[in-house]
């Protein structure tokens, strides 16, 4: 995730740390391996209660105006331009470490396309070149299977299941890698009073499909799950953000870096401006090179 490059090391308990440097690969799920999905909670079914929630959240969020949150319920993280990161007071009780949930609150500069454009890709060589803003210390990724895809009317709509690899989040620099498989949902669409927003939605899911590495690789599973929601007026160049969330690194890490990890990941909403900047101008360029 995008964040300082801090030195800053951060023990991983229970797992040996070694300097020795191995290959990471994933590919795209090959037809004999699709028996496996049978065996594995559809990814629709994990992104839609999660997008639901979040969703009908963010609706009372705005028609009670806007509020700020409780102090007795929020502690107020980072502030980073227009954006607001908050830390629920009490840890999550689904996790089998300390790890809490965390809300972006805020706006962004830009429109409501290119905050969806910033995160969305389509293949590996797409997911490469959006990993390069969001995920500044990722090492290897892949799609590995694209669910649903875009249509005129929502380019940007994708249900997919993705990989990545990466040595940091934030500024901690862990001992051990982490890995992470993602149930990936992102587009536009409308709510319950025909107000049209866009989502982006990563879920952690367990897939025999994409099982963790052995324990021998030096790589621990993540686990992340964040939903944001973006709307923009029409005439406005900002973009309102609604997101919750929380990642747990594994481990046996403590709570406060599972904590840092998890406003790194709200604070990648931001660079994804960047990204759909940088992604126009690569292809800008690709197209003025092939003329």
């Amino acid at each position: 995730m995008a964040g300082s490059m801090s030195t800053r090391r951060t023990t991983d308990d229970c797992v040996p740390a070694t300097s020795s440097s191995k290959s990471f690969e994933r590919r795209p799920t090959a037809p004999e391996d699709q028996s496996f999905d049978s065996k594995a909670v559809p990814p629709k079914k994990v992104a839609t209660p999660k997008l639901n929630l979040t969703d009908r959240e963010e609706c009372e969020y705005r028609q009670l105006g806007c509020p700020k949150p409780s102090t007795k319920e929020w502690k107020l993280l980072k502030r980073h331009d227009d954006l607001s990161v908050y830390k629920q007071r009490l840890p999550s009780e689904h996790s089998s470490s300390k790890t809490y949930n965390v809300m972006c609150l805020g706006s962004l500069e830009g429109s409501l396309e290119d905050a969806l454009y910033g995160t969305h890709s389509k293949n590996r060589d797409d997911m490469l070149a959006t990993a390069a803003y969001l995920h500044r210390s990722h090492m290897e990724c892949a799609v590995l299977n694209v669910l649903e895809s875009g249509s005129d009317e929502d380019p940007y709509r994708q249900l997919s299941l993705k990989w990545f690899i990466a040595e940091m989040f934030g500024d901690a620099r862990l001992v051990n890698h982490r890995d992470w498989f993602n149930v990936e949902s992102i587009g536009i669409t409308t709510d319950a009073y025909g107000h049209r927003y866009g989502y982006f939605l990563a879920k952690f899911a367990d897939h025999p499909g994409c099982p963790p590495m052995p324990q021998d690789s030096d790589v621990v599973r993540g686990k992340m799950d964040m939903c944001c929601i973006y709307r923009q007026d029409p005439g406005s160049r900002t973009v309102d953000v609604y997101a919750k969330g929380s990642i747990d690194l594994g481990g046996g890490l403590p709570a406060f870096v599972n904590s840092g990890a998890s406003c790194a990941m709200m604070f990648n909403m931001a660079v994804s401006m960047e990204s759909a900047e940088g992604k126009r101008l690569t292809k800008l360029a690709l197209m003025h090179h092939e003329k």
